[in-house]
C-alpha cells in the first residue's frame, strides 16, 4: 500500500512538473496537497489548474483526485489526439451554419470536465448534469465564470423519472448509484432527484446539435444510452467511463456499440475513459 501511494504521488508530481516546470511544479504540488490534507474534512479550498484558473474542492475528499484526473492526467482533453482536427472542424461548421454546438456532461461531479470543455469550445453550450447536492453546488461555483455552462441538478436516465441516488462516506459523492423512486413521498427527500434524457435536453435547443457527450454515471450508461434515440443521428463524439468492473454481465456499452457509426469508428483509451469518434 505504501509503495502504491508513493508511486501515485511521484507520478502526479511528474505531471505538475511537466505543466509548471521543476520549481513551480513542486511548489504547486505541495500547495495543493496542503489545501487537501490540512483543513478539516469538507472545508472548501481552491487549487490552481494549469490553464483554467482556480477550482474549488472539498478538503480530504475525492475532489482533489477528480481535479488531477481532469487537468493533469487530461482524461477528457481531446486536443492532442489525431482525431481532434476533425472534431474542431465540425464545431466550426456547426457555427458557420447557424447551429448551436451542445456538449452534455453527464455525471459532472464538481464541474472540472465542464470547465475544460467550455474553454476548448467557447461557443458551445455545455449542460452539466449532476444529481448530488454537494457536487452540484461546487460545480456551480467552478463554472460561474463561464457563461456557456449551465449546471442542472438532475440525472441522466432512460425516461423523465424520479430517481433515488445513494452514496457512501467512502466515495464522498464521487460514485453515485441510481434507482427509480417507487414512493411519491420520496420526492421531498434529499437523496431524490428528477431524471432527464439526452433527447429531452436536446429538445430545448431549437438550433442545437450534439457535438460531444461525456458520460460518467456509475453504471447507468445502459439506461441513458438508447440506440434509437434522436441524439444518435447527431453522431457526437462520446467520452464514456464504462463500469462493467462494478457489475458483472452489465455490458454497459452494448447499446452504443449496436449503432454502426460508433462500432465502426475510432475507439481510444484515455485513462479511465473510452473515447468514441464515430465513423462518418
Amino acid at each position: 500500500m505504501l509503495r502504491q501511494s508513493v508511486a501515485f504521488h511521484t507520478l502526479t508530481l511528474s505531471y505538475y512538473i511537466r505543466e509548471f516546470g521543476i520549481v513551480r511544479g513542486f511548489a504547486r504540488f505541495m500547495a495543493d496537497r496542503m489545501q487537501h490534507y490540512l483543513p478539516a474534512k469538507g472545508s472548501i479550498r481552491t487549487v490552481r489548474s494549469p490553464r483554467d484558473g482556480d477550482i474549488y474542492i472539498r478538503a480530504r475528499t475525492t475532489d482533489l483526485a477528480v481535479f488531477i484526473q481532469t487537468f493533469f492526467h487530461a482524461d477528457a482533453d481531446l486536443t492532442q489526439l489525431p482525431q481532434y482536427p476533425a472534431l474542431k472542424a465540425r464545431y466550426d461548421d456547426m457555427r458557420a451554419h447557424g447551429k448551436l454546438p451542445v456538449i452534455i456532461d453527464g455525471g459532472g461531479n464538481i464541474g472540472t470536465v465542464s470547465v475544460m470543455l467550455a474553454q476548448i469550445f467557447p461557443e458551445a453550450h455545455v449542460v452539466t448534469i449532476e444529481p448530488d447536492a454537494g457536487n452540484f453546488d461546487l460545480a456551480c461555483r467552478n463554472t460561474a465564470r463561464l457563461p456557456n455552462v449551465e449546471v442542472r441538478r438532475s440525472a441522466l436516465w432512460s425516461s423523465s423519472a424520479i430517481m433515488r441516488f445513494a452514496t457512501t462516506p467512502e466515495t464522498n459523492a464521487d460514485a453515485i448509484s441510481l434507482t427509480p423512486a417507487t414512493d411519491a413521498k420520496e420526492a421531498d427527500q434529499a437523496n431524490v432527484v428528477a431524471a432527464t434524457t439526452i433527447d429531452d435536453i436536446m429538445s430545448e435547443f431549437a438550433t442545437g446539435e450534439l457535438l460531444l457527450l461525456k458520460i460518467d454515471i456509475e453504471g447507468a450508461e445502459t439506461e441513458a444510452i438508447a440506440p434509437d434515440a434522436k441524439w444518435v443521428k447527431n453522431t457526437p463524439v462520446c467520452i464514456i467511463e464504462p463500469h462493467d468492473w462494478m457489475i458483472a454481465g452489465h455490458a454497459s456499452l452494448r447499446k452504443l456499440l449496436s449503432v454502426p457509426c460508433f462500432r465502426d469508428g475510432d475507439i481510444l483509451i484515455r485513462g479511465e475513459n473510452l473515447v468514441f469518434f464515430p465513423a462518418t
